[in-house]
This record gives structure tokens, sequence and C-alpha cells, in this order.
């Protein structure tokens, strides 16, 4: 939490909590520009990068500790990942209590796919098609067993790109968290529907 750096804090208080998480042997400048234009899209959020703990109990408390500072709930949280950051996000995917409403994956992977991931949670998964150190198999098998549990998520396989953070690529993450429409509130919006009509 030491090595964390702040974006945006707005002067009021945040609406929404941004945390970046880098990968292994990266440096946090690689997500400057993406946690730049998160902070651009959301200008009532803290916008946060952050060094990626090596277990998942330290990465749950660095997300808790980020939102015990921002007063801001799980479903005011969004965590975004790359590589090893993003491994670890999709890992807090299955955390009890609910850690953020929103991940985001970007060339990352599950260690072991879920068994379950609560409804409250809706994953966005974007992997190049040429990445060497994390080939985008895993993220099609993924997205396969994803869709029969019945999850929240977009998968996007993006063509030409490597393991790496490219304009196309940050593009889609913000994208992906201006205008996805949770799938739980589309299950309400169409049950209210159905009763209506």
């Amino acid at each position: 939490m030491n090595d964390a750096l702040i974006i945006q804090q707005p002067a009021s208080a945040a609406q929404q909590l941004f945390l970046l998480f880098y990968g292994a042997d990266a440096a946090p400048l690689l997500l400057l520009p993406l946690a730049s234009r998160v902070a651009a899209a959301f200008p009532n959020a803290l916008v946060v990068v952050c060094e990626t703990p090596e277990q998942v109990s330290d990465f749950e408390q660095t997300v808790r500790h980020w939102q015990q500072m921002s007063a801001l709930s799980a479903s005011q949280t969004a965590l975004i990942g790359f590589s090893q950051g993003a491994n670890m996000a999709l890992a807090a995917s299955q955390s009890v209590p609910v850690l953020a409403g929103r991940i985001v994956s970007h060339s990352g992977r599950f260690a072991k796919l879920p068994l379950h991931i609560h409804t409250e949670v809706t994953l966005h998964i974007i992997h190049g098609k040429v990445d060497a150190v994390m080939p985008y198999g895993e993220c099609i098998e993924a997205a396969e067993h994803l869709k029969a549990l019945g999850v929240d998520f977009t998968a996007d396989i993006i063509p030409f790109v490597g393991h790496e953070m490219t304009d196309e690529t940050m593009d889609l993450i913000i994208k992906n968290l201006q205008t996805h429409l949770p799938k739980r509130l589309w299950d309400v919006a169409m049950q209210a529907a159905a009763t209506s009509a």
C-alpha cells in the first residue's frame, strides 16, 4: 500500500474507486496511460495504481484498505489488473464477501477455473491473440466456463496484440466500464417487463 500512486483524488467525496494492479517485473508506469484514461472518463472517482501483492489475502487486504480510506463499497469498486495483477483480480472475483463489483483482467488468467462467482460481480476479460506469455486459449476456456456458470462477463481476444497494453485495449476497457449493463440489472428489467405484460 506504500507503493501506491494516487492518480486522481476528487476534491469532494469520491463516488467510485478504481484500483489498477500491474504485473510482476513491471513498473507502475506501465499503467499510467490507462489510469489517466480512467480518471478522464470517471472524474468523480478515486484512481490508484497499486503494486500487486503475491498472496490473494494480501490483495484483498489492499482493496479493503482503499475502500475504507475512500468510504466506498464493493459495488462502487472496480479492479483493473494487467498480467499478474489480472491473475490476482480474477482470484479475488471469488472473494466472500464480494470484493468489487467490476473486475477487468488484461492478459491474465484464472489459476483455477471458479466454481461460482457472485451475481454482483461483472468480469471483463481482454487478451491479446499473440500473447506469448499467457496464451489466449486459456481466455477462451475461461469464457466457455463462465458462460456455463451464467456469470456476467465480456471476453475479447484482440488480434495482433501480445502481452501488452495498447491504445485499442485501453479504449476497450473504458468502453466496457462505461457501457456494459450488468446482467443482474438486465434480468430485473426483463422480469419486470414480463410481469407487466
